[in-house]
């Protein structure tokens, strides 16, 4: 089952990681139009849908509601995100090791909040993420170690 709910679903089915490398790398500045990705966190593996900001050619992320109450059920990737940091990233069915490093810089916060009100109409700024009621990440390469 791939993940487009509400709620997590498992691990990532039968899926090829890529030995990035020479020549063989993830083109982030290709994501910047796309709607959606998908990822899974490590403990516990479950996977994702999510909406994504590109800007100067690097990957956000952003999970918001997060001083809502509801979000405590709703939202419990990004405190998972706390104790692993590793995720594995799926685009066009390849997938990337990654790690997700959150941010507070506000010139990162307004340029993604640009792009989030670009793309899905939803404006994020600094003050959101000072006051936490976004968390914002950035989507950085990894060690190629063990998978998630």
């Amino acid at each position: 089952m791939d993940p487009w709910q509400l709620s997590p679903v498992g691990r990532f089915r039968a899926a090829q990681i890529v030995a990035e490398g020479k020549g063989n790398t993830l083109d982030i500045s290709a994501l910047k139009d796309r709607s959606t990705i998908e990822f899974q966190s490590g403990a516990p593996p479950r996977s994702r849908t999510v909406w994504l900001a590109v800007h100067d050619s690097r990957l956000f992320i952003a999970s918001a509601y997060m001083n809502e109450n509801y979000a405590k059920i709703w939202k419990q990737w990004p405190h998972q995100i706390k104790d692993n940091n590793k995720i594995l990233l799926r685009i066009d069915g390849n997938i990337y090791q990654r790690q997700l490093i959150r941010t507070y810089d506000p010139k990162i916060t307004s340029a993604a909040g640009l792009e989030t009100q670009r793309k899905y109409g939803l404006k994020i700024v600094p003050e959101d993420v000072k006051q936490e009621h976004v968390w914002l990440y950035e989507v950085v390469a990894r060690d190629q170690g063990n998978p998630v």
